[in-house]
């Protein structure tokens, strides 16, 4: 068996393919599981990168679009027609 991933570090240094783990890998696998708990926090390994940055910035335009589409939003708002 073949875990096959395409870390985003790997990718900015110009690789183009995924990388194949296998079972001798699952120590590291349990590492990097048990550090999702550093996810959004200062110590984030991979939270500094453009694209993490980019992400956070996404959440916040995407919670004021839901906010602007439920005060339009009523009783007497006309389904749209499919395009």
């Amino acid at each position: 068996m073949t875990i096959k991933l395409h870390p985003p570090a790997l990718r900015a240094l110009g690789m183009k393919r995924k990388i194949g783990l296998r079972r001798s890998a699952r120590p590291l696998l349990a590492l990097l599981k048990r550090g999702r708990m550093l996810r959004g926090h200062a110590w984030d390994p991979f939270g500094h990168a453009h694209v993490r940055k980019v992400e956070r910035r996404l959440i916040g335009e995407y919670k004021s679009l839901v906010e602007i589409g439920l005060e339009r939003l009523g009783p007497t708002t006309p389904m749209p027609s499919p395009a």
